[in-house]
């Protein structure tokens, strides 16, 4: 077990609180929140999920006709 303390970046709420939590087994337990403000800030884990489509040749092509296709005003 693993034990954390920091201020956590909530982006939903659009709010910044100190917490103490631990990680057992990759999973997130035990969360407190407490009065004292932290240096360390935690935030979410951001995913970036695009792709470049000009590494993939065989559809690069007709895949972006395609889609600027349906970006185009009728």
């Amino acid at each position: 077990m693993e034990n954390f303390k920091g201020n956590i970046v909530d982006l939903i709420h659009k709010r910044i609180y100190p917490e103490t939590f631990s990680v057992i087994d990759a999973h997130i337990v035990n969360l407190k929140e407490i009065p004292k403000v932290i240096e360390n800030d935690i935030v979410p884990k951001f995913i970036d999920a695009h792709i470049h489509i000009e590494k993939f040749d065989i559809f690069a092509l007709p895949l972006s006709r395609e889609l600027c296709n349906c970006f185009r005003s009728s």
